[in-house]
């Protein structure tokens, strides 16, 4: 009877996956090494690209209104008790995300 699936095939495909994601992860984290944190100061908030956390993460002044937590929440972003900031992966994704965050909130307060 032919057998088509080889588990020890199944096992090398799967280990050289892994090599490869544990590869790319390295590379990740040598160029966020690289990287300093930066700050950008807003009205009521600042927005933190935190390195060593490898977080974005948006400080604000006080509690902010429903309003400007629902832009958080919609925009992907958490609220992170420990550190005191709503964040986010610091990624190309996040990035976009906190550009975006900023203009609605930046609506909300012209309104």
């Amino acid at each position: 009877m032919p057998q088509f699936f080889s588990p020890e095939k199944y096992l090398t495909t799967n280990n050289n996956a892994n090599i490869r994601r544990m590869k790319q992860r390295v590379e990740q984290l040598e160029r966020n090494s690289n990287r300093e944190t930066t700050e950008k100061e807003f009205d009521g908030f600042k927005i933190v690209e935190n390195t060593e956390e490898n977080r974005i993460q948006f400080i604000f002044d006080g509690k902010p209104p429903a309003e400007q937590r629902k832009v958080m929440k919609s925009n992907g972003f958490r609220w992170s008790p420990s550190n005191g900031a709503w964040q986010r992966h610091l990624n190309g994704n996040g990035r976009y995300a906190a550009k975006y965050a900023v203009k609605e909130l930046q609506e909300l307060t012209a309104a």
